[in-house]
């Protein structure tokens, strides 16, 4: 399973933990699914950043 450290409402970091070895420090942390650094947090649902913009083509 994949856990993810947030902190004021965004993932910081994601660990791989087995369902049964949990380490108390991430305990808390919410499951993350498909989520990564960088992506926001709120309400138990995980949204990806905003995609960057298209850069001009010459």
């Amino acid at each position: 399973m994949r856990l993810a450290q947030v902190e004021a409402g965004v993932v910081v970091n994601v660990i791989e933990a087995a369902p049964g070895a949990v380490p108390d420090w991430a305990a808390g942390w919410p499951e993350a699914g498909e989520a990564g650094p960088g992506w926001s947090y709120a309400d138990g649902v995980f949204t990806p950043p905003p995609e960057p913009p298209e850069e001009p083509q010459p």
